[in-house]
């Protein structure tokens, strides 16, 4: 009896065993550093709290002290009240942890030290950053969608081969090179302007407050030089809401609670007018310096009346600061056109969901079609996340230490009127 035997059908259980070897590969190359990047995060998260429990609290007696006084300001109560602030606004809880990487970052005040290491030679620094790819703040976002443009192509990837005739049509077509290749393009033209726009409203948020740290400065400084030879406590209380100025303009665009330092810095009287001002409290620190200002300049005080020409240049430093929150918040409340941006998803998503096609198309294996397209996701998208990620600059900015720059500026104006050498 002659046995005759059938040849060996194609199943799909051979294709996919000889693939679990690149699974397995891909698997560790993806989802092994998002779950070291969720511990780091929560552990930095724990450490936090941690430290923020320990940081010493002001007393009673301390938050009380500006409203024991009636009137009967000094430049040493003036300078403790600023401390107690400081103590109190010890560490920044407002401020996103995964916008701040642990290499150097925009969300700090750089120093020559970080200018230095910034500035090293090209070795040196690319060692650097590749090195620490794995801390990356954006790395770590766009992992999970890396890993989905990934499942993709290697979907694509198996699917091609097992139907070969799928593979064969789009070597044929012109998928691969001349449609892919119109996406280019108007995609890099799109990432592009959006990123410049990004990136111009970062810069002019940065400005703004800078800008609020030097009229405050030059402000308080006229202060100690005009109106405190003449009312100290005129001078001091305004020094005070120019404190204020910083940190509730810092609390504004963070929702952040502004009301300790209100109490600690003001009178008690004058810090229940300002935390009735349940919005724009900056605002309400410049009407009330602008008062104290126009109060000294009445001809009815002929005693300590300020010169007018001392009166208008207040009066446009007071203008720098209400600019300068007129910026942040037409910045604040005006992002990028919304359909940029939802235009600029489509056609990304398009592109990267077409890109195995066209590759597999071009004949590529499927450990070449993963990695290519996994990198060409990590570059694109990560251009797209980063332009996302600076329109709105106030959780990037280092209000923390400008709200602190603006304060120590204040303080240094004060006391310098006092060791300064007489003629």
């Amino acid at each position: 009896v002659l046995s005759i035997r059938r040849p060996p059908t194609k199943t799909w259980r051979p294709a996919f065993s000889e693939m679990l070897p690149l699974g397995r590969a891909f698997w560790l190359l993806f989802w092994a550093p998002s779950l070291v990047a969720a511990f780091s995060y929560s552990a930095g998260r724990n450490a936090l709290a941690a430290a923020a429990t320990k940081r010493r609290q002001p007393g009673p007696s301390a938050i009380n002290a500006i409203s024991a006084r009636n009137g009967n300001d000094d430049v040493v109560e003036f300078q403790k009240d600023m401390d107690e602030i400081l103590n109190i606004r010890l560490i920044d809880f407002t401020a996103p942890l995964r916008s701040i990487s642990s290499c150097s970052t925009y969300t700090r005040i750089w120093t020559h030290e970080t200018w230095d290491r910034h500035c090293s030679p090209p070795h040196s620094r690319y060692a650097r950053h590749v090195l620490s790819w794995y801390k990356s703040r954006t790395a770590q976002r766009l992992l999970q969608f890396v890993v989905l443009s990934a499942s993709w192509s290697f979907a694509v990837s198996v699917f091609a081969r097992e139907f070969t005739q799928v593979a064969s049509f789009l070597k044929k077509s012109s998928l691969s090179s001349g449609a892919l290749g119109t996406f280019l393009a108007p995609l890099a033209l799109l990432l592009t302007v959006r990123t410049n726009s990004a990136l111009a409203r970062l810069n002019e948020a940065r400005g703004a407050w800078g800008r609020a740290v030097l009229a405050s400065r030059s402000l308080m400084s006229m202060c100690a030089t005009h109106i405190m030879p003449l009312n100290r406590e005129r001078a001091l209380l305004i020094g005070r809401y120019l404190v204020c100025f910083g940190w509730s303009f810092k609390g504004m665009l963070r929702g952040e609670d502004d009301r300790d330092v209100i109490k600690q810095a003001l009178p008690k009287n004058e810090a229940d007018w300002m935390m009735k001002q349940n919005t724009k409290r900056p605002l309400a620190a410049t009407a009330r310096i602008r008062k104290l200002v126009a109060d000294l300049s009445s001809p009815n005080k002929r005693s300590d009346a300020l010169p007018p020409t001392i009166q208008m240049q207040m009066e446009e430093r007071i203008y720098d600061l209400e600019t300068c929150v007129g910026i942040c918040e037409r910045i604040f409340g005006s992002p990028i056109p919304p359909t940029y941006t939802r235009h600029t998803s489509r056609v990304l998503s398009l592109f990267l969901a077409l890109l195995p096609l066209g590759l597999v198309g071009l004949g590529l294996p499927p450990a070449s079609l993963v990695a290519s397209t996994s990198l060409i996701t990590y570059v694109l998208v990560g251009i797209d996340e980063i332009g996302v990620e600076i329109e709105h600059p106030f959780p990037l900015l280092p209000m923390q230490q400008l709200a602190f720059a603006l304060q120590r500026d204040v303080c240094a104006q004060v006391g310098m009127l006092d060791t300064m050498p007489s003629d």
